[in-house]
């Protein structure tokens, strides 16, 4: 959002300067653009860095999930037991998708973190997800 509104920013002083009269002006107007263009580059770099890292740390946390169940699994009963794997499902197959729904994705690892806690009702509400969901919400 921050490196969009400096590339507008910088457009619009671009466009400011074209209008501009004086060449010392005009000059300052595209120098000022110049340095939010490169403040807007650098913020998405850093963005796309960030978004890497999450996608990676995904991946992580799916296959070590899918590895080992939780000890207290075998008391479960269908409602959770349901539950747990199809956000279990939903984790890993976001995690091994091209462009991840990153929101989707730390729902679903959230919420099975937090297993322990859930109602009935609420591990029945997760395990009627349709197969692709938008939110978990």
């Amino acid at each position: 959002m921050r490196a969009k509104a400096k590339a507008t920013e910088a457009a619009a002083l671009r466009v400011e300067a074209k209008a501009e009269k004086r060449a010392v002006e005009a000059y300052n107007l595209r120098a000022r653009a110049k340095a939010l263009s490169g403040e807007a580059a650098q913020l998405r770099n850093e963005a796309k860095l960030v978004h890497k890292e999450a996608v990676k740390g995904i991946e992580i946390q799916a296959e070590q999930m899918v590895k080992r169940m939780p000890p207290e699994f075998g008391g479960w009963g269908i409602l959770k037991t349901r539950a747990y794997t199809k956000l279990l499902d939903l984790l890993v197959s976001q995690s091994k998708r091209v462009q991840p729904n990153l929101a989707l994705a730390t729902q679903a690892h959230t919420l099975l973190l937090g297993h322990a806690t859930w109602t009935d009702t609420e591990a029945n509400r997760l395990g009627c997800l349709p197969k692709h969901p938008k939110s978990l919400a």
